[in-house]
């Protein structure tokens, strides 16, 4: 009975993260063909000047639309799930890697680091380069977001047991494809708007950037939520079961 209803339970368990899965690469995808059609709508001439605020609500360039907030929601579902994690195994590696998740949904909701990189830009070195500043700044304090994270990791991954460490390392690897898009693509997509001024009324240029962009980054989410599903998954398969209960023997006499 016990052993049947773990297994029950963990079968169960594996079909709410896949559900959960599934239903934000459907958003996502959702997200994505809106951005195609309204882009291809506006290059038809359609749409012309400022979107709607209806259609700007589901816009995957609005920093305060729909999509940028099903990303904040796979972040802190990553670092809830990473915290139970953490708490099955008290392998510091996990919580590190909550800290990592509930900072990129903090930077996301909050605009941190593009805020702070152009702050951090002006105040340390200089404002002649314009708008390419804010793309020198961004990788700037990115580079302080990798020294204090990747240090806490990388003290983290030399205590952690060697299968806990692989699994940080599988985690490291997905939520290195979102820096890529969150960080590296979007930076240089400012930086070579920056340069060639003209690419900014580009309505396909833009649209074709931006769909690169920010839907690699909607997928990219989805797939390290996918993976911190998957770790967290096998650490409660491989964990020991609980003892037997004592058997009780009948009263003598």
């Amino acid at each position: 009975m016990g052993d049947a209803g773990r297994h029950g339970r963990a079968a169960h368990t594996s079909r709410q993260a896949k559900q959960v899965l599934y239903l934000f690469l459907s958003l996502d995808l959702f997200f994505i063909a809106f951005h195609v059609l309204v882009s291809a709508t506006r290059l038809a001439g359609f749409i012309e000047g400022e979107l709607p605020a209806s259609l700007k609500l589901f816009s995957v360039i609005n920093d305060r639309g729909l999509p940028e907030f099903c990303n904040q929601v796979k972040a802190l579902l990553a670092a809830a799930f990473l915290t139970a994690t953490w708490a099955k195994t008290k392998q510091m590696v996990y919580l590190c890697w909550v800290l990592v998740f509930a900072a990129a949904a903090l930077d996301d909701a909050f605009l941190i680091h593009e805020r702070a990189g152009d702050a951090f830009y002006r105040a340390f070195v200089h404002d002649s380069l314009g708008e390419r500043g804010i793309f020198v700044g961004g990788v700037m304090f990115a580079g302080v977001y990798a020294a204090a994270f990747g240090s806490a990791l990388w003290i983290a991954h030399a205590f952690a047991d060697r299968q806990h460490a692989r699994n940080s390392l599988i985690i490291l690897f997905f939520f290195g494809i979102v820096v890529f898009f969150a960080i590296f693509v979007d930076g240089l997509h400012g930086l070579v708007v920056a340069i060639l001024p003209e690419l900014k009324a580009s309505v396909v240029f833009q649209g074709l950037t931006n769909l690169f962009e920010d839907g690699g980054e909607l997928l990219s989410l989805s797939l390290a939520l996918a993976a911190v599903i998957a770790v967290h998954e096998a650490v409660m398969r491989r964990s020991p079961p609980s003892p037997p209960a004592p058997q009780r023997t009948g009263a003598s006499g």
